[in-house]
């Protein structure tokens, strides 16, 4: 007699479920891939940034240099009447540097920070890996191994229902009622004879 309260109604959630997490899995796996291309050209530009600057600085600091010994020679020679070319020369410089300097540095802070997320990441990208290429191909694998089983035992299930001699019970069976008792007729008082040559008036 099959057991009708272990019936299989529908598979396809077990199903639906395995086929989103494989197309999540993939989908995943490719997001990942370009996000860590992104990661990666983001950290080579900033360092190329850092690197121009400070390519920058150096520069400016030459040029700061050559033009105060230039103010400097020419402020010593009584000749020369006025040096206001180097020296608003050496002001526009001195403020390129300045400006170059500040640049610098907010470079090398985002370069040291993203180079620090970088070896977090690296670590977490590791787990995930793993992740994606073993636990979610047989979290999947084992979801079909359960719906075949399911599905097994569904078919075989039905296949017992229809084979059975005995038909399974439809609807629950319900406690039958307790009749309930009659009343009993009462008591009639027999009658008693009449005397005789009564004609009753």
């Amino acid at each position: 007699m099959s057991d009708r309260s272990a019936e299989v109604h529908d598979t396809q959630p077990i199903r639906a479920f395995a086929q989103v997490l494989s197309a999540w899995a993939g989908s995943a796996r490719e997001r990942a891939h370009r996000a860590e291309v992104e990661l990666d050209e983001t950290i080579t530009w900033v360092r190329q940034r850092a690197d121009y600057w400070a390519a920058q600085v150096d520069h400016l600091t030459g040029v700061t240099l050559e033009l105060q010994r230039e103010l400097a020679v020419c402020l010593s020679q009584p000749e020369v009447a006025w040096c206001g070319e180097i020296e608003n020369r050496l002001m526009e410089v001195t403020q390129q540097l300045r400006a170059a300097e500040e640049s610098l540095e907010r470079a090398t802070f985002w370069s040291t920070r993203l180079q620090h997320q970088a070896s977090d990441w690296g670590a977490t990208r590791s787990r995930l890996s793993r992740t994606l290429a073993d636990d979610v191909p047989d979290a999947t694998r084992l979801l079909q191994e359960k719906m075949d089983i399911i599905e097994a035992y569904a078919t075989q299930h039905i296949s017992d229902d229809r084979s059975g001699a005995v038909e399974p019970l439809r609807t629950a069976p319900t406690r039958p009622q307790r009749a309930r008792a009659l009343p009993l007729p009462l008591p009639i008082a027999p009658i008693a004879d009449r005397p005789a040559g009564d004609s009753g008036g």
